[in-house]
């Protein structure tokens, strides 16, 4: 089997895995919560889908496409910093004037958004920064890995809790949460190696120097 067939193997094999996680656990799931659950998940995932287009503000996608090595390595801490700073922002706007975002998104119900909110926009920025570097570097089954842990992130969450008769829309959203950093844990996983050679070693290259 060639390279490029290989990679399109481990790219396929994630939607069949997470299509037949869904297949199996939505009757169970949607036996557990109530469809005003499902609303109130809704409405967090509507109001931080918009924020999460600007976690990187578009730095992490040049890191596949850089000609060299430095330049993606900028571009790769460009873009975590710029998550960390843009998660700050949006977790203090949101802590600082719930009261006044309340009486316009109706997020009363969801007051759990003030943490989880920046928490997952963090965890986003993350996840499409080393997105980017996985296919720079050809770790295609990283990617389809991730995929997979992250139906398993949310399921570990929302399955349990509601079993424990803690079924309700908090539950919800933690389980997106979840697997929000199993995704990353995934993403991660078999990089670090690369990252840190990639970022020390140019670091203590340049001591030497000096």
């Amino acid at each position: 089997m060639s390279s490029f067939s290989k990679d399109v193997f481990k790219l396929a094999t994630a939607p069949i895995v997470t299509q037949i996680m869904s297949i199996l656990l939505t009757p169970v799931i949607t036996r557990l919560y109530l469809p005003s659950d499902f609303g109130i998940w809704q409405l967090f995932s509507s109001i931080s889908a918009p924020p999460l287009v600007f976690a990187t503000l578009g730095y992490s996608v040049p890191i596949m496409i850089a000609e060299k090595t430095k330049d993606k390595l900028n571009l790769f801490l460009l873009s975590i910093v710029i998550s960390v700073i843009f998660s700050f922002f949006i977790g203090l706007v949101f802590f600082a004037g719930f009261d006044i975002l309340n009486v316009w998104l109706k997020i009363e119900n969801i007051r759990i958004i003030i943490w989880v909110l920046p928490l997952s926009l963090l965890l986003h920025g993350f996840y499409i920064t080393l997105r980017y570097w996985n296919l720079y570097d050809t770790k295609f089954h990283l990617n389809a890995i991730c995929e997979i842990f992250r139906n398993v992130g949310n399921y570990f969450v929302i399955l349990p809790f509601g079993f424990l008769g803690y079924a309700n829309a908090n539950s919800l959203i933690l389980g997106s949460f979840a697997s929000s950093i199993t995704t990353v844990l995934a993403k991660s996983f078999g990089q670090i190696k690369s990252l840190c050679s990639s970022l020390i070693l140019p670091g203590v290259v340049l001591l030497i120097m000096e």
